[in-house]
């Protein structure tokens, strides 16, 4: 009887189970190439509206430059509405992180290096949202060394703007930096924060309500890149002058390759999410996402992750799901054979709904998205080595793919979870760590014969993705037993290749 039982809820799930996995079906799929031979081209922020998709490329337009930001408007088709892009540039090194858009402009973020890359400055644009012209024009140095923009907003004719401020002779002090301008570029305050001799960051995407600005990114990195032994970092500030009002770290750190860094956020308007990189255990880098509310409280954290390497840098919320972009280079996923785009998709509550990768020979990295109405903007760069060794044939590209596409792709069952009952799709289990510790997973077949045994000596607290070698496992649904610390735990598990 129990072997029967079981092979009739199996095919009751599989009827109703639809899984992730999948290819990103792009509407249309541009792509910005240097004009010069072997230049570089590279792309980050994005942004759309009614009146258009606004987007910035940061490339080399002439021999001996480095790079000048192209900054283009698009119709929801993708035809170019400013005829020629405009182009924000000069001597040095000019990049756009972070766009956003008001009523009657549009503006640009990011950094400008006018020598040498120790040496930037903030850079914020504005341009005429109908014909692309520059407005003006605000440069930032907070106090004489490395500083750029990586948040933006525009509430009630104020920008709000953060990012990293170098505020010593260190190169790898940095704090927390914050601008508040009005929309004619004049400095309201300027201020930062940070502990001195470490590197604080804001990255990314930053949040700006009534009360306070939320911004969030690194808290005492160390050593190259700022990143190394750095945890994870939420904070809440004045609207008034920049003042830290509060704040929390969360993820892991430790010595050289354990670090957590935040590097996108958004929110519903009423509670924060955040996404970003960390490495739950040393060396093995996953991206993660989570949820806070305005008060900082932790609601959840799901990290997510293959046999390789992933990290996400941009994230939007829309009609309940949590859209998050980014990429893996992990066997299982990447199916172009380098590095591919990801794109996630979570509901508020933190159910982990499926992915989709889209990549070929090259690596491929989604740095940026917006939504507006049912359309995916994703924007970001692809090249060779684009991680590792010498980076070459560098391009930018902009894809425009449906947010009803990722949602059909990912349904699946409703009442999964009230049957407690897990599944394993392409060897990834689901699995809610109540506490931190070992984790012992046992799989029993229909006859009771010990199948698989799975151990790991650490897992972190929270939403976990778990990769369980199940190629020798035929479809089908099979009994599980797992040890969590003190804690043991029996049911059903669907394995589906």
């Amino acid at each position: 009887m129990r072997s029967i039982f079981t092979i009739l809820f199996c095919c009751i799930f599989i009827s109703t189970i639809t899984f992730a996995q999948g290819t990103l079906k792009p509407d249309w799929y541009k792509q910005e190439v240097s004009p010069i031979t072997n230049g570089q081209s590279e792309a980050w922020g994005i942004e759309a509206d009614a009146s258009g998709v606004y987007w910035a490329v940061s490339t080399e337009t002439k021999s001996g430059d480095a790079l000048d930001i192209l900054c283009s408007k698009f119709d929801e088709k993708g035809n170019i509405l400013w005829d020629k892009p405009t182009i924000i540039g000069g001597a040095g090194i000019q990049h756009c992180y972070v766009i956003r858009s008001s009523d009657d402009a549009v503006y640009f973020g990011g950094r400008e290096c006018p020598l040498w890359i120790t040496t930037c400055d903030m850079l914020l644009v504005k341009l005429n949202k109908n014909s692309g012209s520059i407005t003006w024009k605000k440069t930032l140095d907070q106090a004489g060394g490395y500083d750029e923009m990586d948040g933006l907003e525009i509430r009630d004719n104020q920008i709000y703007t953060g990012g990293w401020a170098n505020t010593s002779t260190e190169v790898y002090d940095t704090d927390i930096g914050l601008w508040k301008l009005d929309t004619s570029g004049t400095t309201l305050w300027k201020n930062h924060w940070g502990i001195s001799k470490v590197a604080d960051h804001q990255d990314g995407h930053f949040v700006v309500d009534n009360s306070a600005i939320y911004a969030a990114g690194i808290h005492k990195g160390t050593g190259i890149a700022n990143l190394y032994e750095g945890r994870a970092f939420l904070g809440k500030f004045s609207l008034t002058d920049g003042s830290l009002l509060d704040s929390v770290t969360f993820g892991s750190s430790g010595f050289w390759l354990n670090w957590d860094n935040a590097w996108g956020m958004t929110s519903d308007g009423e509670f924060l999410y955040i996404t970003g990189v960390s490495t739950p255990t040393a060396g093995d880098n996953q991206l993660f996402v989570a949820k806070f509310d305005k008060n900082l409280k932790q609601l959840w954290l799901h990290y997510w992750g293959g046999s390789g390497t992933e990290s996400a840098r941009a994230i939007a919320v829309t009609n309940g799901k949590v859209i998050v972009g980014g990429m893996t280079n992990s066997s299982q996923f990447a199916i172009g054979g380098g590095y591919d785009m990801l794109v996630l998709e979570f509901d508020t509550v933190g159910n982990f709904l499926g992915y989709k990768t889209y990549g070929d020979t090259k690596d491929n990295e989604i740095r940026d998205l917006a939504v507006y109405n049912n359309s995916l903007y994703l924007s970001g760069t692809s090249g060779d080595n684009l991680f590792n060794g010498t980076v070459k044939n560098q391009n930018a590209f902009l894809m425009k793919t449906s947010v009803s596409d990722l949602t059909n792709s990912f349904e699946f069952h409703p009442d999964l979870s009230q049957h407690r009952f897990y599944y394993l799709k392409n060897g990834l289990f689901h699995y809610e760590a109540q506490f931190e510790g070992s984790f012992h997973l046992q799989l029993y077949d229909c006859m009771g014969r010990d199948v698989l045994r799975f151990e790991k000596n650490y897992l972190p607290q929270g939403n976990q993705t778990i990769l369980i070698p199940t190629q020798q496992l035929a479809q089908g649904v099979y009994q599980y037993h797992i040890q969590h610390g003190g804690i043991q735990k029996v049911g059903r598990v669907l394995v589906s290749p």
